[in-house]
Order: C-alpha cells, then sequence, then structure tokens
C-alpha cells in the first residue's frame, strides 16, 4: 500500500485488508514523505496488529518507487496491490490464494472490481466470462486493468515500475509489461472497490499532464523489443487519437490538432471509432 498523506482514508483502507476471509499475510504500507497523520494512524493499527508493517521513506518519491520498494521487502513471493484511498472486500485475497492453489502453472491473477459502485467492464466480452485466461491482445486497446486487482509472483515475474517518476498511467504500463511475460488468469468475482473522490490524482490532473503522461507510458511499451512490430503502429495510431479526444473533450482544439492529424497518417486511425469522435467533438465542441 503506498501512502502520502491519505489520513482520510487509512483507516477504511487498512481495516478492509484486515478483515480479510484469509488471515494470513503482510500489509505493506509503504509511506512516501507524509506530512500528515497518515504515519500515526499506521502506527496505530502495527501496534494492535502483528501484520501491519511501516516502511518510511525519507521524502515524497512517488507512488511507482513506494511500489517498488513494497514489492523488493515483501516477505512472501505473492504481491497485491491496494491503493490508500481504496478499499479490499473480505473475499479480496481469499479469491486470489484459492486461485494461486487451483492454477500452478499461472503467476499473474486479477479479479473483478466496482468503481463507486458500478461494476467494470471491458469491451472484448470474452473478459466477461467467469473465468478466463488474458493476453496481451485481449486488453491493449481497452481500458487497463486496474492495479488493486491484481496478484501476481515476484519471483516468476521480473516486471516492476520502471519509470519511477510517472504520476499517472503507470499501472497501464505496468499490466501491460506483466502480459508481455505471462498470461494471465482473471475471475469475474468482485473482490474490490475503487473509491472515486474528488482528491484522486487523476481528478487532479489537467488536461495537458494526462496526455503528456499518457503518451509517454504508450511510447515506452511500445519501445519494448518483446513488442509484436504489428501492434505498434495500431498503438500509436490508439494513443494520439485518444489524447487527441481528451484535449478536445476540454475544448483544447488547438493543443489537440497536432495529434489528431498525426493519427491520421496511420491506416488504422481509420477503422477507430475514436477517430469519429474526434471529428464530432471538432463540429461541436
Amino acid at each position: 500500500m503506498p501512502i502520502y498523506n491519505r489520513a482520510g482514508f487509512l483507516t477504511t483502507s487498512i481495516s478492509s485488508v484486515l478483515n480479510q476471509t484469509f488471515a494470513d499475510f503482510e500489509l505493506l504500507c509503504v509511506d512516501d514523505g507524509s506530512t500528515d497523520s497518515s504515519v500515526s494512524i499506521i502506527n496505530d493499527f502495527a501496534k494492535k496488529d502483528k501484520r501491519v508493517r511501516l516502511v518510511e521513506l525519507k521524502q515524497n518519491e512517488g507512488r511507482c518507487v513506494a511500489r517498488n520498494t513494497g514489492i523488493e521487502l515483501a516477505a512472501s513471493e505473492w504481491i497485491c496491490f491496494l491503493d490508500s484511498d481504496d478499499i479490499f472486500y473480505p473475499n479480496h485475497l481469499e479469491t486470489h490464494y484459492n486461485l494461486i492453489q487451483q492454477n500452478p502453472k499461472y503467476h499473474l491473477f486479477a479479479t473483478e472490481q466496482i468503481i463507486s459502485g458500478k461494476t467494470k467492464k471491458y469491451g472484448n466480452p470474452k473478459l466477461r466470462k467467469s473465468i478466463q485466461e488474458i493476453n496481451l491482445k485481449d486488453i491493449i486497446f481497452s481500458g487497463s486493468l486496474q492495479i488493486n486487482q491484481l496478484c501476481f509472483n515476484k519471483t516468476k515475474i521480473d516486471t516492476r515500475f520502471t519509470n519511477e517518476n510517472i504520476p499517472v498511467s503507470e499501472d497501464w504500463l505496468f499490466t501491460r509489461l506483466l502480459l508481455l511475460e505471462t498470461t494471465m488468469l482473471k475471475v469475474n468475482t468482485v473482490t474490490n472497490e475503487l473509491l472515486d473522490h474528488p482528491n484522486r490524482t487523476m481528478r487532479l490532473i489537467s488536461s495537458e499532464d494526462f496526455v503528456l503522461w499518457k503518451e509517454m507510458t504508450v511510447m515506452m511499451f511500445i519501445n519494448s523489443p518483446l513488442l509484436a512490430r504489428s501492434l505498434r503502429r495500431k498503438l500509436k495510431s490508439f494513443i494520439w487519437l485518444l489524447c487527441a479526444n481528451t484535449l478536445l473533450s476540454d475544448g483544447k482544439k488547438k493543443l489537440a490538432t497536432p495529434f489528431f492529424l498525426e493519427s491520421l497518417r496511420l491506416p488504422h486511425t481509420y477503422t477507430n471509432p475514436l477517430l469519429y469522435k474526434a471529428l464530432v467533438k471538432y463540429v461541436t465542441k
């Protein structure tokens, strides 16, 4: 659990982990230089429950650093993530434990998530089956699996948060890097909830900064030597159209236009629904 100034959410988030039906776990709370009462709250829990362990970083370095620190210090080979303003349902760890025990050939698992009361669905109908294998091609152009849904074996998979300075879209990159290494087994059981609120990072970041980091993460992924060449041009078309649409939705046509024009150079653009969404926004915004 990476933590930075989340005192208002920590009691609920930590309690959701301690209330798991599967009890054999360690909760690594990696405080990323908080200046509020977050450390005090964690210490209070640690005094009452030995499964809670506080790790303090000397200064604020970002959640990618905090997560990498937690991965390396974790006593177990199996890693789950929970953002410090979200919650696990009581079945989260037990669901993952059962998946691990019943499917020993897999090293990466995921469950389903609720976002503020709505089940997150993906464009590919295959992802709505009760349990299924997921490969990179299944989610590469869809909304990313959120970090709280994952469980992976750190001794079998080398993937880490490679660029530790990324403030957003790092989960997009991390999930796809995992799927470059291995196949995921996902069960359609809701085990966690993303609590949307005004102070979430995605709510606070500007559309320009979002586009900057989204483009950077996708280009980092495109440059991976493990990625098939056939997917690289498709991804470029996707990211440029996504960036254009994000800026157009914010009324920033001038900033959106270079991305839009760049996308038109690629044949994959003309079969992408994002192209036509962008055209509508140019006319109506």
